[in-house]
Parts: structure tokens; C-alpha cells; sequence
């Protein structure tokens, strides 16, 4: 067993584990306040399953229409992202009856899938340009991760 740290929270993590951690952001005054945040930023990291690029984003696409039927104004194009080739996919979409927008970059890094979304409510006053430097910011700190 080794002993890790995750943003304040000690986990004990068994041989042959290997750390797929999700990170979920939101704005700490709508947390304090009570209030369903208008906008989060969620990165989740899995392995690649030997899946390309182009795999990847048809795969996360399908998930996406099962999971909130119709997408509206959906947009994908390929971004240049430090040192891994990316997807952009945007596109409006409602859930329980709230309308809402996602703005997700995936791309492979290593032996990992890397999928960064920003989910805005309706009326979330966050611009484009924002939303894609958020974004952006998510990178892999060092080279390809090995396998534990």
C-alpha cells in the first residue's frame, strides 16, 4: 500500500492502483452562498484503451446523444494543445429540463484520455474566450505517465 494526498483527503491506495483522478472546479461564492453553481470546470483522466483520436471524440459523441438526445449548435475542431493533438467539441443541449452548454477538450496523452469539460447553465455570464482558456490551462506536467 502507498499513502497518498489528494487535495486535503489521505487515501491509502492498494498495489497495482493506478491514480485516475477526476478534479471538479466550480466558483467557491455560489458553494458558500448555497446557490448550484452556473459554471464548473470537470477533468477526468482514463486509460486510452488503444483508442485514436478520431475514436475518442465519435465514442464521446455517441455518449453524448444518449445521454441528452439532440445536441444543438454542435461544433468540433482539432486545436494544437502543448504537446498532444486535441478536440474541441461544443454544443447546447437540456437536462431535466434546464438548458445548458458544454465545451469539452479531449485528447490523448501517453497511455491516457484526458477530457476537460466546462459546463455553463443558461445565463452564465462566462465568455468563449474564458471557457477556452480554462480550458487550455489543463496540461500534462511531465512526459508520458508509466504504468505502475
Amino acid at each position: 500500500m502507498a499513502r497518498r494526498i489528494f487535495n486535503g483527503l489521505e487515501v491509502e491506495i492498494p498495489e497495482g492502483w493506478r491514480d485516475y483522478s477526476s478534479i471538479v472546479l466550480a466558483p467557491q461564492e455560489d458553494a458558500t452562498t448555497g446557490q448550484l453553481p452556473t459554471i464548473n470546470l470537470v477533468v477526468k483522466r482514463r486509460p486510452a484503451s488503444g483508442r485514436e483520436g478520431g475514436t475518442l471524440v465519435s465514442t464521446y459523441l455517441d455518449y453524448l446523444a444518449r445521454s441528452f438526445g439532440p445536441l444543438q449548435s454542435l461544433e468540433t475542431k482539432e486545436v494544437d494543445h502543448g504537446p498532444a493533438r486535441a478536440t474541441a467539441v461544443r454544443f447546447r443541449a437540456e437536462h431535466e429540463g434546464r438548458a445548458f452548454q458544454q465545451t469539452t477538450l479531449l485528447y490523448r496523452f501517453g497511455e491516457d484520455e484526458i477530457a476537460a469539460t466546462v459546463t455553463q447553465s443558461d445565463g452564465d455570464p462566462t465568455s468563449t474566450k474564458e471557457v477556452e482558456k480554462l480550458l487550455h490551462s489543463v496540461r500534462p506536467v511531465a512526459g508520458p505517465r508509466r504504468r505502475s
